[in-house]
């Protein structure tokens, strides 16, 4: 099914209900987001390029753009506005992109674009009127590219097909019971934040599209039931209170969801809803219900999940259909019908999932013992005063990372000292770094860890 049907069938189904809202009181109604899609999926149609990229904020105007390309049956090229130039450039020559659509020029990028014979234009502003029998319905491909947290991004192909499908199967969890308005500050180069806006549009919602360096302010404009946000966001918002008084649901999903954020917001009397996928899964394969714990999930419709060698294999037909360029990997990854991600999980007794991080998370020690990045970054956290934690493994030794105020320095070496005596010798702290700096992390909140042992060894010699 391609999108332009879709956008039809939403029109039919919630004709006069407000669709999209955004922060400049902008609104407007599923019928006429059909007509605007239509509009411009002629536009598309009738271009003569078949690999499009688009460009720009959190907006409506991406979602027209990009989901038009889509219904003219086209390759959408969906990378990271936020990139810096060279690696956008980067990004776009591996994708071979003819043409790139943004909603605003930058003249570094034009030039560089320039030198590589790839167009660059603004988003077209005059689009001629269409009816349905103008066009013909394509199941279009995006392609998303994976965050490079642990080397080189990879261009995910995943058929619209694929992730309309997925985006339906969540259709009667997806915060269930709560009605209201949806906040959507996330980056569109990511695969979670065009799922949910998919998820919640079949639920006939109004998605308010908002720009995440004015979140706090954009949840007081909104006065959102639901947001749609990854899990360090939600962190600090709950930590400082600005969550909103209308929020009675979190949806997260990019990183692990960790416990300690369900009591954060159980406090403030807000529900957290945990959904687990990737680009490769081409949306949610496993969710924690609204009463479920976030580290309870559950496979969704369609999906199977099962355990292979203490590796989630995920068995679902709707999913990527290659790393671009890539046979090596994309063969990796997919095997015998399913998915493998390189995922560790437990299945509790109740039949749900807790997904405890990438095998790449794992590190196999020289001592021949097995040590958990995420399991000592959420003890460590959890030391007072505290802003930010994880550990680092180079030259056979783990480093304590912490971000933390300079009067609480020696308070928390003292606390790692007791945590000491606590582990066994392949799990002790042998160095504690205090970084200045927040640590880095993609668009998605995801750490990078790799840079920061780099930049560990820079300040060590």
């Amino acid at each position: 099914m391609g999108f332009f049907d879709v956008s039809e069938r939403w029109a039919e189904n919630y004709s006069g209900r407000i669709a999209v809202e955004e922060s400049n009181g902008y609104r407007i109604t599923y019928r006429e987001m059909a007509e605007v899609i239509r509009n411009h999926t002629g536009f598309y149609q009738d271009l003569q390029y078949d690999r499009i990229a688009v460009l720009g904020a959190a907006s409506f105007a991406w979602f027209v753009h990009a989901y038009s390309v889509l219904a003219a049956g086209k390759t959408l090229i969906a990378p990271d506005a936020l990139l810096p130039v060279e690696d956008m450039v980067t990004l776009l020559k591996y994708a071979d992109t003819q043409v790139v659509y943004t909603d605003e020029k930058d003249r570094k990028l034009a030039r560089a674009l320039e030198q590589e014979n790839i167009r660059y234009e603004v988003y077209p502003q005059h689009i001629a009127e269409r009816t349905a029998y103008d066009i013909e319905n394509e199941d279009g491909h995006i392609m998303f590219f994976t965050s490079g947290t642990s080397g080189r991004a990879k261009g995910v192909v995943v058929p619209f097909s694929a992730l309309y499908a997925n985006a339906f199967k969540v259709r009667e969890w997806l915060a269930s019971g709560y009605e209201g308005k949806v906040y959507l500050p996330m980056p569109t180069g990511h695969l979670y934040a065009n799922f949910i806006a998919l998820a919640f549009w079949n639920q006939g919602r109004t998605l308010c599209m908002g720009n995440p360096r004015h979140i706090a302010e954009e949840i007081v404009y909104f006065k959102p039931a639901v947001l749609s946000i990854v899990s360090s966001m939600a962190e600090y918002l709950l930590q400082n209170g600005q969550q909103g008084e209308n929020t009675k649901v979190i949806t997260v999903a990019g990183s692990r969801c960790e416990r300690s954020l369900e009591e954060l917001a159980a406090a403030q009397g807000i529900r957290m809803q945990n959904l687990y996928g990737a680009s490769e899964t081409a949306g949610a394969a496993a969710m924690s219900r609204i009463g479920d714990h976030v580290d309870h999930l559950t496979a969704v419709e369609g999906v199977s999940l099962f355990l292979e060698e203490g590796e989630l294999v995920i068995s679902n037909p709707d999913c990527m259909t290659e790393y671009y360029k890539k046979p090596k990997e994309t063969q990796e990854v997919l095997q015998k019908g399913c998915i493998y991600l390189g995922d560790q999980a437990a299945l509790h007794e109740d039949g749900t999932w807790n997904i405890l991080g990438r095998r790449q998370d794992m590190i196999s020690m020289k001592n021949g013992n097995k040590l958990y990045y995420q399991e000592m970054d959420e003890e460590l956290s959890q030391i007072e005063a505290v802003r930010e934690a994880c550990v680092l493994y180079t030259d056979d030794r783990i480093i304590a990372v912490i971000v933390a105020n300079q009067e609480d320095q020696e308070q928390i070496r003292s606390r790692i000292k007791v945590y000491n005596k606590k582990q066994p010798y392949y799990r002790k702290i042998e160095d504690i770094w205090f970084r200045q700096d927040a640590f880095p992390r993609t668009s998605m909140g995801k750490l990078i860890r790799r840079n920061m042992i780099e930049e560990y060894k820079e300040q060590r010699t």
